[in-house]
């Protein structure tokens, strides 16, 4: 599988043994909103409380490269749904990454 373009924001995963790449486009972001019918709020929410409806949809929206089906069909049970909501949070908010590598943001940086 080929290296995520970071500049487009695509993430690289590996879910129940498949990789794959997600990306936080316009097209997958329009399929999670006409599915889910949630806020962005309301779906950061579900990725971090667990809740497998909007990770599952996320996930199949937003995968670029790879078979987002088949890993799903693979799984057994919740393992490693924890783990790919990271992933696609990570896809949605890629700052937030970055901000995490760099010392908490800004205030690390602070002065005061």
């Amino acid at each position: 599988m080929r290296k995520p373009n970071k500049s487009r924001g695509e993430v690289a995963c590996t879910f129940n043994g498949s990789d794959v790449i997600l990306c936080a486009n316009m097209q997958a972001l329009d399929q999670i909103d006409a599915e889910l019918d949630l806020s962005i709020s309301e779906i950061m929410a579900g990725l971090q409380s667990g809740k497998i409806r909007v990770i599952k949809s996320c996930f199949e929206a937003m995968t670029v490269e790879g078979d987002a089906d088949a890993a799903l069909k693979k799984t057994a049970g919740i393992l490693g749904f924890s783990d790919l909501a990271g992933k696609i949070v990570e896809a949605l908010v890629p700052e937030a990454d970055e901000a995490d590598a760099a010392g908490k943001g800004n205030a690390a940086e602070s002065d005061h």
